[in-house]
């Protein structure tokens, strides 16, 4: 049973997603050394990041999505701070935001792994170096491709934009400030969906009270789901909806 995009967002809301959040499983910091565009070692420095002519260091921190497996994902944001670590070198400091698909892990190689997305980036001017920079960004999309994609950690890496010829260290967040993913989802599928409208509590076999009593508290409360007329419904509930079930009632499956 095909719904209109509008009655599909109300269905939506009406399963109640409510929002998770996700902390880092893995926080590290890889310098590339002589700069080569390859990482080489994990730093000491947890969360580092710098670019100078001779090395670069990007920060990573991994988020375990396996529970996200078969959902839909209705919003996701990455929030965080950068903080300073030397007010050295040149500004303002550009920096750039990725998505990569982690494996839970603090890997050399995440250094110049491929990303999924670039998700967005900053400006920090030095009349705020002592307040950092806010980290907020939209990753619905680029989240929902990764559980698309059957991966099992969402990767956020923080880099000095090409621009930047001498960015001295800063640190994206700390132990005890590291960037969250917030994330609202659903289960995957249309919630409407049923192979037979007349089986409307779902228990299978020949219609019966249960799903005609099913039928009318949807009706009578106008959740989206009841919105069977015209074919695919139009965003009202009124009688033309419920003959439509009484026609699949009397039809059986």
């Amino acid at each position: 049973m095909q719904k209109p995009l509008a009655v599909l967002a109300v269905a939506a809301l009406a399963c109640a997603a409510s929002a998770q959040s996700f902390n880092p499983v893995v926080v590290h910091s890889v310098l590339d050394q002589p700069l080569d565009g390859n990482g080489d070692t994990i730093n000491g420095l947890t969360g580092l990041i710098r670019q100078q002519g001779t090395r670069a260091d990007r920060a990573m921190q991994e988020y375990d999505i396996s529970s996200l497996a078969g959902k839909t994902i209705i919003s996701a944001n990455i929030s965080g701070m950068i903080f300073n670590n030397n007010a050295g070198g040149n500004w303002p400091r550009v920096f750039v935001y990725e998505v990569y698909s982690g494996n839970g892990t603090a890997d050399v190689t995440d250094y110049e792994i491929a990303p999924v997305a670039t998700v967005g980036g900053a400006t920090w001017e030095l009349a705020d170096v002592t307040v950092g920079v806010a980290i907020s960004e939209d990753v619905t999309s680029v989240l929902q491709a990764l559980v698309d994609a059957n991966a099992t950690h969402f990767g956020f890496k923080v880099r000095a934009d090409a621009s930047q010829s001498n960015l001295f260290p800063t640190i994206l967040s700390g132990s005890t400030d590291d960037a969250v993913l917030t994330v609202v989802a659903q289960d995957g599928g249309d919630p409407c969906d049923r192979d037979c409208d007349a089986d409307w509590d779902g228990s299978g076999g020949s219609p019966d009270s249960s799903d005609f009593l099913a039928y009318l508290n949807d009706w009578s409360s106008q959740n989206p789901c009841a919105d069977l007329a015209p074919a695919g419904g139009d965003g009202a509930w009124d009688s033309s909806d419920f003959l439509a079930f009484l026609n699949a009632f009397s039809t059986g499956c």
